[in-house]
């Protein structure tokens, strides 16, 4: 079989077809830089078509060891691309083999998920590319610096939510996704870099943060002159008055309170982001 060489694959068309979560790998592998991710799909389609005659002989019930090993692979591969609920179909497989040598159940599986695996496939294959993407930087960047060039162009508002829980990120991603461009920020530290590729209508900033917390990032976002009139809505479990008193008087327009109220949150922030000029 022919190796696949693809050098380029367009982020847009699989943020399209939600095969692989691209923003939520962006905030579990901060780190994970483009070119890392699309080594991790190159080998995937060299990978595919031996996964598919493994998958065939597994539900003949006649697999090998080395489609054992190919399907190892698989797994590994599909975890790596935060693809961990479409992976355990693979470990289900995986497992009726090795645990209770189950060849029967171990069969059924595979005929069950070959049609996904073949859609999933045909997805991936979708967005490879030979050209250079137009939007694509002339070096190489981490996937969520990546996501925020190619938000830049959305009319959407753009949110910037710092906090180093996941969870929390999650949550503000999911309650604001729909009406706004959210990007998040795990690692305070980074902010300062961030704020250089970015422009946000709004920051969402948690209190409590290791190394530097809420109250000391704020005269660090205001020090950059395209940010110092930013509304920035502090994100806490602990709005106690002291608190509260001094976000404000750091320049805070407003308060959440975890746990979120979806409702609550959705209009403070519609009352205080800053409006895009017209083009």
């Amino acid at each position: 079989m022919a190796k696949v060489t693809a050098k380029y694959f367009d982020l847009t068309v699989l943020l399209k077809s939600k095969v692989i979560d691209i923003k939520n790998l962006s905030i579990t592998k901060p780190r994970l830089y483009v070119s890392e991710l699309f080594e991790m799909l190159s080998t995937f389609l060299n990978l595919a078509p031996y996964s598919k005659t493994a998958l065939k002989r597994f539900s003949e019930s006649h697999g090998r060891e080395t489609d054992l090993a190919i399907l190892k692979s698989l797994i590994l591969l599909l975890e790596n691309l935060g693809c961990d609920a479409f992976a355990k179909e693979f470990i289900y497989i995986e497992e009726n083999l090795i645990n209770s040598d189950n060849w029967k159940i171990a069969a059924a599986n595979a005929v069950y998920v070959t049609g996904a695996f073949s859609r999933f496939h045909s997805k991936i294959s979708e967005a490879r590319t030979k050209k250079r993407p137009a939007h694509f930087p002339d070096h190489d960047i981490t996937l969520q610096q990546y996501l925020m060039l190619l938000e830049g162009t959305d009319k959407k508002q753009i949110i910037l939510a710092i906090d180093d829980s996941p969870v929390t990120l999650n949550t503000l991603s999911s309650l604001l996704g729909r009406n706004y461009s959210v990007y998040t920020l795990r690692k305070s530290v980074e902010v300062k870099k961030v704020l250089q590729k970015m422009t946000p209508d709004l920051i969402l900033l948690d209190y409590k943060m290791p190394k530097i917390n809420g109250f000391e990032l704020i005269p660090m976002i205001r020090n950059c002159k395209k940010n110092e009139n930013t509304p920035i809505i502090m994100v806490t479990s602990e709005g106690t008055f002291e608190n509260i008193k001094t976000a404000m008087e750091l320049g805070v327009c407003d308060f959440v309170v975890k746990p979120f109220n979806s409702d609550a949150l959705q209009m403070k922030v519609a009352k205080h982001i800053r409006k895009k000029k017209p083009a």
